[in-house]
């Protein structure tokens, strides 16, 4: 079992935590069935006899799921799972430590199904020196199922660009301490320059992090990034006030 000696435990421990993420998809199942809303009877005051409420469920965005590697199956699932019911495109950011079960698994997904860009894998610069060129085949099987696999901060680590060509990626992410100096420093500008041009180069979408000031992201309009994320547009919040959040922030490229 692949999942049981990339996470080092034992068999026993190993088919518990399959046998859980397997629940957690027949949960979600269940749960996607009743997402048409519910009617509530209001009769609980008198004033509200005879009447009825009517609750919506609606996919509230994009679900960044970031998981850890000591359950790397079924706190993936824990995931994915409620967000493929939902129908919320995910962002998986599987840990470093062991990526290929989070792999697979999304692998699973897809034949099952899910429209392909319903999901994007984000790898490591840290993971393609260690694991790439190893899990080289099965990242080159997702992208033929059309699954969008993207390098988290490029430039922060000791990559090779000669990775950049071989794997099958089609989002590169430049590293926020880049973006930290521009303005004052022309380092970091230089070489996010240089990042935009490379990504371009070879045809990926180029994305900047840690976006925190207008002059960042007027740099980063003029040299052609295609998208951007950071606090300049807005802290993390719940899914709840996601959508007030969206509608409200400031405009920038590619948000």
């Amino acid at each position: 079992m692949l999942f049981r000696s990339e996470a080092a435990k034992p068999i026993k421990t190993a088919r518990v935590e399959v046998a859980r993420a397997v629940e957690t998809f027949r949960f979600a199942a269940v749960e996607a069935r009743s997402l048409t809303g519910e009617t509530i009877p209001m009769d609980a005051h008198p004033a509200g006899t005879g009447k009825f409420g009517f609750t919506l469920r609606v996919p509230v965005g994009v679900i960044g799921a970031i998981s850890p590697f000591n359950f790397p199956l079924n706190l993936v699932a824990h995931k994915l799972a409620p967000a493929i019911a939902a129908d919320c495109p995910v962002v998986l950011k599987p840990a470093s430590q062991t990526p290929l079960t989070a792999i697979l698994l999304a692998e699973t997904i897809h034949a099952a199904g899910l429209p392909p860009e319903r999901l994007e894998l984000e790898i490591s610069e840290a993971y393609i020196m260690r694991r790439a060129e190893r899990d080289l085949r099965q990242l080159a099987r997702l992208r033929e199922l059309g699954v969008s696999l993207a390098v988290d901060d490029f430039g922060s680590g000791q990559s090779s660009l000669g990775y950049l060509q071989r794997l099958p990626v089609s989002r590169l992410k430049v590293d926020r301490g880049f973006l930290t100096t521009v303005g004052h420093d022309s380092g970091g500008a230089t070489i996010t320059r240089a990042i935009i041009g490379l990504g371009h180069g070879l045809g990926l979408t180029v994305v900047a992090e840690g976006v925190e000031t207008l002059a960042q992201e007027a740099f980063l309009r003029q040299h052609g990034c295609d998208a951007v994320q950071g606090f300049h547009y807005s802290a993390p919040v719940d899914a709840a006030t996601f959508p007030v959040t969206a509608h409200q922030g400031p405009g920038s490229p590619g948000r």
